[in-house]
C-alpha cells in the first residue's frame, strides 16, 4: 500500500487512511498561543493531559521540542535569552550628517603629517600578517581609508590604489600627504560611493574601516561587485565582545561633551562567514589573531574571495 499523500497522526505518528475516521486534538502552550494536530480518532497512545501554565509575569515552563513539532511549530528562540540571533538585526538608524561630523573631529587627532606609510591588519604595530593576505593584486580599493598609510604603502610598491573615506577633513589632509605615490582618494558615504563606481579592483581591504561601521548584508553585496572574478576582500577589526552581537553604539572620546557617535558591527567568526557566503562570494574564513601579549585584545581577520565568474562545472555523463 502506498501512502503516497497522506497525513499522519499527531500522537502515533502512523498513516491516516481515508476510510479511517479522525478527530482534532488541540495543543496548548505557556505563552497562550495553541494549535492542533490530527489524530486517530481511536489512536492506542494516550492523548497528552492538558496542562495549566501560571499566569505572567511568573515564568512558566515551555513545551518540549518534541510537542511543538507534533503542533506544526517549530521552537524559536526567546527574546533576551542566550539564543539571540546573532545575524542582522532591524538596521540602525545611520545618520550620515552626524557621523561625517565625527569622523572630521576624528580626523583633525589622526592625522599625523609625519607619519610614514605603513601596513598592518591588527593594532599592533609590527605584529600579524602583511599585504600577503592580498595576493598579487595591481588594484586594490581601500574603504574606510583613514589616514591612509596603508594605502600609501601598496601605491609605492607599484600597486594602483584607491581609497573612500566618509570624512571630507581626513580626505583633504591624506590627498596632499600621499600625492606623491599616485594613490586616490574619494570622499563620500561608501555604500553610495560603490554604487554609482564602474570600476573593478583585484582587493578590496578595510583596516578597522568601513567593514566595522557599515551593515555588512549592503556593505558586502557591493563589495562583490566592484571585485574582479577570484578577488579578494579582507577586514580586520576588534573581536565581537561575547554576547554583543550585531550593531553596536559607540560614542567618541569618552561619556561627557557633546554626544557624537556611531555604530559598529560585531559577529562570531563564523557569523561573518556565513554573512559573506550569503552575499555571493565563494569562500570565506575568519580567524582571531592573538595579541602579543597574552591576555590583550585580540584582532578579527576575514577574508573572502569573489567567484571566478563564467567557469561552469559539467556533470558527467
Amino acid at each position: 500500500m502506498s501512502y503516497e499523500g497522506a497525513r499522519f497522526c499527531g500522537r502515533c505518528d502512523q498513516p491516516l487512511l481515508s476510510e479511517e475516521s479522525s478527530e482534532r486534538y488541540d495543543v496548548f502552550s505557556p505563552s497562550g498561543a495553541g494549535g492542533s494536530v490530527i489524530v486517530h480518532k481511536k489512536c492506542p497512545r494516550e492523548p497528552r493531559p492538558r496542562q495549566t501554565f501560571p499566569s505572567r509575569p511568573a515564568a512558566a515552563p515551555r513545551l518540549p521540542h518534541t510537542d511543538m513539532a507534533r503542533a506544526g511549530r517549530r521552537p524559536t528562540a526567546v527574546r533576551g535569552s542566550a539564543h539571540r540571533p546573532e545575524g542582522p538585526a532591524v538596521p540602525v538608524p545611520h545618520d550620515i550628517t552626524a557621523e561625517t561630523a565625527l569622523w572630521d573631529t576624528y580626523a583633525d587627532s589622526a592625522f599625523d603629517a609625519d607619519a610614514e606609510p605603513s601596513f598592518c591588519w591588527t593594532q599592533y604595530a609590527g605584529h600579524g600578517p602583511g599585504p600577503e593576505l592580498l595576493g598579487t593584486p595591481d588594484t586594490v580599493l581601500e574603504v574606510g581609508c583613514g589616514t591612509g598609510r596603508a594605502l600609501a604603502y601598496l601605491a609605492e610598491r607599484g600597486v594602483k590604489g584607491r581609497g573612500i573615506d566618509l570624512s571630507s577633513v581626513m580626505v583633504g589632509k591624506i590627498t596632499e600627504r600621499w600625492a606623491h605615490t599616485g594613490a586616490e582618494f574619494v570622499c563620500g558615504e561608501v555604500l553610495d560611493v560603490l554604487a554609482i563606481d564602474t570600476q573593478t579592483y583585484d582587493a578590496v581591504c578595510s583596516m578597522f574601516g568601513a567593514a566595522w561601521f557599515v551593515d555588512p548584508s549592503r556593505l558586502f553585496p557591493l563589495v562583490l561587485e566592484r571585485l574582479r572574478p577570484g578577488g579578494r576582500f579582507v577586514f580586520s577589526q576588534p573581536p565581537a565582545i561575547p554576547g554583543a552581537y550585531g550593531p553596536q553604539g559607540m560614542y567618541k572620546g569618552g561619556f561627557a561633551g557633546k554626544a557624537q557617535f556611531t555604530y559598529r558591527y560585531s559577529y562570531k567568526p563564523a557569523v561573518w562567514e556565513r554573512l559573506l557566503l550569503r552575499a555571493g562570494f565563494a569562500t570565506a574564513k575568519a580567524v582571531v589573531v592573538d595579541a602579543p601579549t597574552p591576555g590583550h585584545i585580540g584582532t578579527l581577520i576575514v577574508s573572502a574571495q569573489a567567484p571566478v565568474r563564467g567557469f561552469q562545472v559539467h556533470a558527467k555523463d
